[in-house]
C-alpha cells in the first residue's frame, strides 16, 4: 500500500522541511559525537599522563627514591631493575599518554604503554562474581581500563607505573536533557516553519477565493495585489483575466441586447398582422409561437446579463418561499405539494433568482414527470432542498449534460419541454451565485429527484459542485 501524503500545501511543506531538517540535525549531531570522543579521548590520555608525571615529580624522580605513604593521584609507582614492557608503543591511548608524559619529563628516555583491559581490583571486603564483572564491562559510559607505563630514568633504572583511566566517551544521543534540547529546537523551528509557511501560502488562498467570487460574479471586486513578487504578479494576472472576462460577457450581452431590440419591432409587426389573420385556430397558434419567442428571447438576454448577479441580496425564508411556490401551483390545479418546515429555514439570497430558479425545475417536474413534491430537510450549516417527479428518469451520462446552456439531446428537450435549453443553467447559476449546489439523480422507485443545497444564513459557500454524482 502507497503512503498518503497530506492534502494541504502547509502539511506537506512542514513535513517535507521537517524530514529534511531532521536528517541534517542527525547527522551534524554525529559528526558532533565524533569530534567530542576524539576531543574527551586525548583530553583524558593527557590527563592521565599528567597524573603521572605529577607522581613521579612528587616521588623526587629521578633522584633517589622517597616512596610517600600515601598515593594522593591515584598512580601506583615502582622502581624496577628492568624494564616490563616491549620497546614498541602501541597506538591509541597508550600512544597519547606516552607522548604526554615525555613531553612532561624530559629526562625520561624510552618511554613505553600499554592498556591493560582487566577489570579493576576489587575493594576491600568485596568480592565481584562474573555476572557483576560483565555488567560493569557492558556499563555506559564504560569502566577505567588499567594504563602501564615504563620508562628509564637517567641513572638506568626504570620506573613502573600504574593509573586507571576512563578511554571511552558516554553515549550521549538518547540522555534525556539532550532529548530535551532537542524537542524544544524542533517545536521552535516547526513554529517558524509554520509561519512562514503560512504566509507563503496565503497569495493561493486569495486565489481560490477571488476565483470563487469570479464564479458567482463577474462585478467581484479585484484581487488584492500585495506579497511577494511572485504573488503581486499571480494577482495582477488575475485581474487582468477578469477584466477580459467582464468585456466579453458584456460584448455578448450588448450583442444579445442589440438582436432583442432588433427583433421587438418585426415581432410587434407579426403579432399586429396575426391578430387580423382567420381562421381563429390559425390565430392563436401564431399568437402562441410569437409569445414562446418572444419568451426565449427574454430568457436568453437574462441569462446573458447574468440578472442573478444584480439583484441584491437579503435574509429571506426558504420554507415560505417553497410552500408559496406548491401553493400558487396548486391553485391552478397542477399536481404539485410541499412537505417540510412552514418557516424556520433562513437563507440569504436574492428572491427573485431563488423564486425562478425553484419554478424552472417545478415546471420541468410536472411537464416530464407528471408532478412535483417539493421537499425541505436540514443538513448541517446548508438547507436540502428537493424537487421529485413520477417520470421516466434520465440516463446516467445526461444527468450532468442537461445543465449545459442549450444542450438540445433528445433527453435534455424531453426535459426541457421544447423551452429554450436554459431552465436548468439558470437553476445552476442561481445556485452557485448563492453559494450552494445542484444535481439531478434517478429514484430508485422510479422518476427523478432534483436536489438543490444552499448554505443556511449567513454560512459560508458550501464549494464547488460534486462532480462525482
Amino acid at each position: 500500500m502507497r503512503p498518503r501524503w497530506p492534502a494541504g500545501i502547509l502539511a506537506r511543506s512542514l513535513l517535507a522541511l521537517s524530514l529534511a531538517l531532521g536528517v541534517a540535525a542527525l547527522l551534524a549531531f554525529l559528526l558532533y559525537e565524533r569530534s567530542r570522543a576524539e576531543a574527551l579521548f586525548a583530553f583524558e590520555a593527557a590527563r592521565t599522563a599528567d597524573r603521572i608525571a605529577d607522581q613521579m615529580l612528587l616521588s623526587g624522580l629521578p633522584g633517589p627514591h622517597r616512596p610517600l605513604p600515601a598515593e594522593p593521584l591515584g598512580v601506583t609507582l615502582r622502581l624496577e631493575p628492568a624494564p616490563r614492557l616491549g620497546a614498541e608503543v602501541p597506538g591509541g591511548f597508550a600512544m597519547l599518554a606516552a607522548q604526554g608524559i615525555a613531553a612532561r619529563l624530559p629526562w625520561a628516555t624510552a618511554v613505553r604503554a600499554r592498556l591493560d583491559d582487566t577489570i579493576p581490583a576489587p575493594q576491600p571486603g568485596r568480592s565481584f562474581g562474573r555476572a557483576e564483572q560483565m555488567a560493569l564491562l557492558k556499563r555506559r559510559p564504560p569502566p577505567p581500563r588499567r594504563l602501564v607505563v615504563t620508562l628509564r630514568l637517567p641513572d638506568g633504572r626504570w620506573a613502573h607505573a600504574e593509573a586507571m583511566a576512563f578511554t571511552g566517551t558516554p553515549q550521549a544521543l538518547w540522555e534525556p536533557r539532550f532529548l530535551a534540547a532537542f524537542g524544544l529546537l524542533a517545536l521552535a523551528t516547526m513554529l517558524i516553519l509554520a509561519g512562514v509557511v503560512v504566509v507563503a501560502t496565503r497569495p493561493l488562498r486569495q486565489l481560490a477565493e477571488a476565483a470563487e467570487r469570479l464564479g458567482a460574479d463577474l462585478n467581484a471586486p479585484p484581487m488584492p495585489a500585495a506579497g511577494a513578487r511572485e504573488a503581486r504578479a499571480t494577482a495582477q494576472a488575475f485581474n487582468r483575466m477578469q477584466d477580459r472576462l467582464r468585456d466579453f460577457v458584456a460584448g455578448r450581452t450588448r450583442l444579445l441586447a442589440a438582436i432583442s431590440h432588433d427583433l421587438r419591432t418585426p415581432l410587434t409587426r407579426a403579432r399586429i398582422r396575426a391578430e387580423a389573420m382567420e381562421p381563429p385556430a390559425e390565430r392563436a397558434a401564431l399568437l402562441a409561437d410569437l409569445a414562446r419567442l418572444e419568451a426565449m428571447l427574454a430568457t436568453a438576454l437574462a441569462f446573458a446579463r447574468g440578472d442573478v448577479a444584480r439583484e441584491p441580496r437579503r435574509l429571506l425564508d426558504l420554507a415560505v418561499l417553497l410552500g408559496d411556490v406548491a401553493e400558487e401551483r396548486a391553485e391552478i390545479d397542477e399536481p404539485v405539494t410541499y412537505a417540510g418546515p412552514e418557516r424556520g429555514a433562513v437563507v440569504s439570497g436574492a428572491p427573485s433568482a431563488l423564486r425562478r430558479a425553484l419554478e424552472n425545475l417545478v415546471s420541468n417536474a410536472v411537464v416530464h414527470g407528471g408532478a412535483a413534491r417539493l421537499g425541505l430537510v436540514p443538513a448541517g450549516a446548508a438547507w436540502r432542498v428537493t424537487v421529485e417527479d413520477d417520470g421516466p428518469g434520465l440516463p446516467a451520462a445526461e444527468l450532468e449534460r442537461v445543465f449545459e446552456p442549450f444542450h438540445r439531446g433528445d433527453a435534455a428537450r424531453s426535459l426541457e419541454g421544447g423551452g429554450t435549453g436554459l431552465g436548468l443553467a439558470i437553476v445552476r447559476d442561481v445556485a452557485a451565485a448563492h453559494g450552494g449546489r445542484i444535481w439531478l439523480e434517478n429514484r430508485e422507485a422510479g422518476g427523478l429527484r432534483a436536489v438543490l443545497l444552499l448554505p443556511a444564513g449567513d454560512a459560508p459557500p458550501l464549494g464547488p459542485p460534486d462532480r462525482s454524482r
